[in-house]
């Protein structure tokens, strides 16, 4: 029910919710370094983000009082054999899904929802050119719907092979309140400034929740680990990609007030990332209109 889950958020309107979230995508830089990082952190609620070459996020950790002390983590440990082609999705270190689709859930601390990313099929749908050959032809997409104590709600949808790459990757979602103790990390603090101090919310040592670390992380240089490529794969300005992105956001009702942040991301990821985007405003538009 949407009007209920704007309640959740403190809003009575679409518009109101709105006006607080949007000016973080137009400000916000896209975060282009690699390593671990907190995406939530308050006294209740921990989320870390594992990032990979330019700022594509690989791994992601639930946990903090708010789940009791357990975790759910979904991260790339390579290769096959895991619940999805390289993908391992735990809850307190055991796997959860022994099939697909399928829903998982504990108590009154999470449910999850395993299932496909419906929006993204609507997009290639209406993209396809039934060769076959295409990103969206070739990169299938999953769809993981958390739900958790206190309305803190986190859509992850994982996606594999890009192009000729042989590559895992996540886009995260997430909806939650205002933490009256305070918060911080990439998604940051909730207080109007949309200010992110990106480096500061690397974790620190023993802060990981995040069961399994790759050997390039526990030995690579941290400041080449933070290094932000920031030219465009293309050889394009970042301006160049305006027209492209207002296309595919525009039909949409909230869609062009991400126009700015679908700019630099497909600067830096390509133009596969205007599918990836038009899916984002389709699914934001639909848990919210």
């Amino acid at each position: 029910d949407n009007s209920r889950r704007l309640r959740e958020l403190g809003a009575t309107e679409h518009t109101e919710m709105w006006k607080e979230i949007v000016p973080t995508y137009l400000d916000w830089s896209t975060f282009m370094g690699t390593g671990d990082y907190w995406i939530v952190r308050s006294d209740d609620i921990s989320i870390q983000a594992r990032y990979a070459e330019r700022g594509w996020i690989n791994g992601l950790v639930i946990g903090g009082p708010f789940v009791k002390g357990h975790k759910f983590e979904v991260t790339d440990i390579g290769g096959s054999g895991a619940d999805w082609d390289g993908f391992a999705m735990t809850w307190d270190d055991r796997r959860v899904f022994e099939s697909f689709p399928s829903e998982f859930s504990v108590d009154s601390l999470i449910h999850i929802k395993y299932t496909t990313d419906r929006f993204y099929q609507a997009v290639s749908v209406s993209h396809s050119d039934r060769s076959g050959n295409t990103w969206r032809d070739s990169t299938p997409l999953r769809l993981l719907e958390i739900s958790t104590p206190g309305g803190v709600r986190i859509t992850i949808a994982l996606g594999k092979n890009v192009r000729h790459w042989e590559k895992r990757f996540m886009d995260v979602f997430i909806t939650m309140p205002f933490q009256a103790s305070g918060q911080d990390g990439h998604c940051g603090r909730g207080m109007r400034d949309f200010n992110i101090d990106w480096q500061g919310s690397a974790l620190a040592a023993g802060e990981t929740l995040f069961s399994w670390t790759p050997p390039a992380l526990l030995f690579a240089d941290k400041a080449r680990l933070a290094a932000a490529r920031t030219d465009c794969v293309g050889g394009e300005e970042v301006e160049d990609n305006r027209g492209a992105c207002e296309s595919v956001l525009e039909p949409t009702e909230f869609g062009m007030l991400f126009a700015k942040a679908c700019m630099q991301d497909v600067c830096t990821g390509g133009q596969e990332m205007l599918e990836r985007y038009e899916a984002f405003a389709l699914r934001v538009f639909h848990e919210y209109a």
